[in-house]
């Protein structure tokens, strides 16, 4: 898929959901699709989330070397709830991200998961999925994607305090070293449990981007 950071953090216009990704607009499906296909347009899910209080703030779609499938194509959509504020580098929170197409390849998805802000350039990271919701092409789909999302973001909430309790934990000088030998030992050694690698445990700490050394690994956020 394109990839899109969006660096102020703030919620897209429609008409900038358009310019990133112009499949999750389309009017009507893909020509090669048949009589029998529901067509629902991702921009009716989209309005009505926006009207039950939802912010989307990261469009993108996939790529296809077939002319004319452009704006047709399978697009991810990441929405959060419109209270959410301004978010400082750390902070975690709950979105729901809604996956679909018009070009047969895609039912309706919804992922609920928890991402965080890892830098001031706006980057996201996923810290963990939460569940998912499967939605056909049929019956009424639009009030299902958004019963769905409400759901879903009730179940991140409840996983959100939890992650909070954990980033509050501080690791010990020796439990950070067995932290990052268990992560040496898992990443790089073979099925005998060799490992051959330059690389050692100790620079597994020490987060390569930055001003300053800080250790690489928080707990309650999986190592990446």
């Amino acid at each position: 898929m394109h990839s899109f950071i969006n660096k102020n953090q703030t919620p897209l216009t429609l008409e900038e959901i358009g310019q990133r990704a112009p499949s999750a607009l389309a009017t009507r499906p893909f020509d090669a699709m048949s009589a029998k296909y529901g067509f629902v347009p991702t921009i009716s899910v989209i309005q009505t989330m926006i009207a039950a209080g939802f912010k989307l703030f990261s469009p993108t779609q996939s790529r296809t070397r077939i002319v004319g499938k452009g704006d047709f194509t399978k697009h991810l959509l990441r929405f959060r709830r419109a209270d959410v504020g301004p978010l400082v580098i750390g902070d975690v929170i709950p979105e729901v991200v809604l996956i679909n197409s018009h070009d047969g390849t895609s039912a309706y998805k919804l992922i609920a998961g928890l991402y965080r802000l890892l830098c001031s350039n706006g980057m996201m990271v996923s810290d963990a999925e939460i569940d998912a919701i499967n939605i056909t092409h049929k019956g009424n789909i639009v009030q299902d994607v958004l019963d769905g999302s409400h759901r879903l973001i009730a179940d991140t909430q409840k996983s959100l305090g939890t992650v909070q309790n954990w980033t509050r934990l501080q690791l010990t000088d020796g439990e950070q070293h067995a932290f990052a030998e268990s992560a040496h030992t898992l990443r790089f050694a073979d099925s005998e449990g060799n490992v051959t690698t330059p690389i050692t445990p100790d620079q597994l700490l020490v987060r390569a981007r930055g001003n300053a050394p800080q250790p690489a690994f928080q707990p309650g956020f999986r190592a990446r």
